[in-house]
């Protein structure tokens, strides 16, 4: 389990114009003897340079998961939710677990105190938390805490109480709990568009006393608005803010259920189903890298990215997660993060002379370089890699050049690529759909002049192919990593 954390800026790294505020918070276990488990938490700077660390002081406690919380009012410390499970013998099922709230100080050499725990029937597998709740599962149980803070006036000290408000046992066995920045009204919002639009053109076909009605009509209503209306708007449109603010939506991988999209109302304590992924998939891990979009990665090694229908025409749509590109990695992918990097060029296309050109962000009119979705994800086999989100233009040229490698580039074992990155879930096999596979790409730079130039004659592509802007593009998508 990896976490990346944004803290606050070291004042002496801004001293060398290096301004460091993100940490990485992971789990070190340590084998002390053949029984004996030894489990730490460890902030770390970008850099892997350890910080500081907290070591969990029960015996074979194994830390399984955990998630950061802002702390309210205090950009001096953050709060960090942990779940743990014990086991009385090594390799079985932990019978018993806690969750800790955890303070990470900034201005005490980032060191890190336990303020708060609570014990549990079972090990937490997954704990995720969002302002003052708490989703973690125990085996096929959902269980939903509120953390409620007191404040101590005499002492001026602050204490911390986690309490249950609901568990639902709906479900097989949960593997992941994802919090899903969710945002429906963007569904509200194309369907007033689309009204407003037909509304227009209704209004085109009205003759010209009825226009002329309309008009005087509405400065009678002008002259009629009040003060208090727009007051009451504003109030209405901060109600319907803080109410959307008490909606959280979480994402359930449930087994060979693949996963289900949750929305829970705090307010009411209700757990309703949005949308879910029909399909029969042991969900590894999730990775959301836009409003509708994410990745999972599941136990046949694939990488999905499915996409939930803003504009649905049924309600079937409406409630399905849809399948949009698939790609296997031949490896499990346990653990996906996704953030934004600033890319330092811009990939666009020139509709003049219908060519591929990159533009410096320096001279783009905002001078700002343009941020670019990455997921970084680590597999169960001991390898880290990245997903880079792609403009179409793009993704079109490098799947375009990636073909004519795979055809003209003799692989080592002669096996059929295709089939080899095909999708598969153990009943029949899908060819790879919305993926360009990187190291394929990269390779392109370490081969000699003739091999380029055949490759590049390969390619069926309507832009102009030249070998020195193919090399600059190659190389500028390298640098995103």
């Amino acid at each position: 389990n990896i976490t990346n954390i944004k803290g606050k800026e070291n004042n002496i790294q801004e001293k060398n114009k290096q301004k460091i505020s993100n940490y990485l918070l992971t789990i070190e276990e340590e084998k002390l003897d053949k029984n004996t488990t030894k489990t730490s938490l460890v902030l770390s700077d970008i850099y892997l340079k350890e910080i500081s660390r907290y070591n969990f002081e029960k015996e074979n406690e194994i830390c399984t998961s955990f998630s950061e919380i802002q702390k309210n009012n205090d950009i001096d410390t953050k709060i960090i939710v942990v779940g743990t499970g014990i086991s009385e013998y090594p390799n079985e099922e932990p019978n018993t677990g806690f969750i800790y709230l955890i303070e990470i100080d900034y201005k005490n050499n980032y060191s890190m105190k336990k303020i708060k725990e609570i014990q549990t029937k079972g090990g937490i597998y997954k704990i995720k938390a969002l302002k003052n709740c708490i989703y973690a599962s125990i085996g096929n149980t959902l269980f939903i805490y509120k953390i409620i803070k007191n404040y101590e006036s005499k002492k001026l000290t602050e204490s911390y109480e986690i309490k249950l408000i609901k568990k639902y046992s709906q479900f097989t066995l949960i593997n992941d709990i994802y919090l899903y920045d969710y945002n429906p009204n963007l569904e509200e919002n194309q369907q007033i568009k689309t009204n407003a639009d037909n509304n227009i053109t209704k209004s085109e076909k009205k003759n010209k006393i009825e226009i002329e009605e309309d008009e005087f009509a509405n400065k009678i209503n002008e002259n009629d608005i009040s003060d208090n209306e727009e007051e009451n708007k504003s109030k209405s449109e901060e109600n319907k803010s803080k109410n959307e603010e008490d909606i959280h939506y979480i994402i359930i991988s449930d087994l060979y259920r693949s996963i289900v999209l949750y929305s829970y109302d705090v307010n009411n304590d209700k757990l309703n189903e949005i949308c879910r992924d029909y399909n029969l998939t042991w969900v590894y891990s999730i990775s959301q890298y836009k409003n509708n979009l994410l990745y999972i990665s599941d136990i046949d090694g694939n990488i999905v990215s499915l996409e939930k229908n803003l504009h649905p025409k049924s309600d079937q749509e409406n409630f399905r997660f849809e399948r949009r590109a698939y790609f296997n990695l031949s490896e499990r992918i346990n653990s996906m993060v996704m953030t934004s990097i600033k890319n330092p060029k811009l990939f666009l296309l020139s509709p003049d002379n219908n060519s591929f050109s990159i533009i410096e962000s320096e001279n783009l009119e905002e001078n700002i370089p343009e941020d670019v979705n990455v997921t970084y994800y680590g597999t169960m086999e001991g390898s880290v890699g990245i997903i880079i989100s792609l403009k179409k233009e793009v993704y079109d040229f490098l799947k375009a050049l990636e073909c004519a490698i795979i055809k003209r580039v003799n692989n080592f074992g002669n096996f059929d690529y295709d089939k080899w990155r095909s999708f598969k879930d153990g009943f029949n096999n899908k060819k790879a759909v919305g993926f360009v596979e990187g190291n394929i790409v990269e390779d392109f730079l370490n081969y000699d002049e003739s091999l380029k130039m055949s490759i590049i004659n390969e390619m069926k592509f309507p832009w102009d192919k030249n070998l020195s802007d193919i090399v600059n593009i190659i190389e500028t998508l390298a640098k995103c990593h």
